[in-house]
């Protein structure tokens, strides 16, 4: 079980397309390798707690929005990320 499906990242993303699945692929790795040094849960959790799927949209987001090399606008931490994954974090 994933942090979130193919379906609800292309839903989150209003994409209709499989034009762009192998790059979401590899932007859902890099968001649950994320989620998963940040916290310490794997993406195997059943269920997903609905803050880990929110941010890991969130994340998809700023990853697919902001693929271009190029960028006019400058990028800052999404807070909303952090506010999200923080109540889940394990502490050892």
């Amino acid at each position: 079980m994933a942090f979130v499906s193919l379906t609800e990242m292309k839903d989150h993303l209003r994409i209709t397309t499989d034009d762009d699945d192998a790059m979401l692929a590899i932007y859902y790795g890099a968001a649950a390798e994320y989620i998963t040094m940040l916290t310490g849960l794997a993406d195997s959790i059943d269920p997903v707690p609905f803050a880990i799927k929110a941010a890991c949209l969130l994340i998809l987001s700023d990853f697919y929005e902001n693929r271009l090399a190029a960028q006019a606008d400058k990028l800052y931490p999404n807070g909303a990320v952090m506010r999200l994954l923080m109540p889940h974090r394990v502490w050892e």
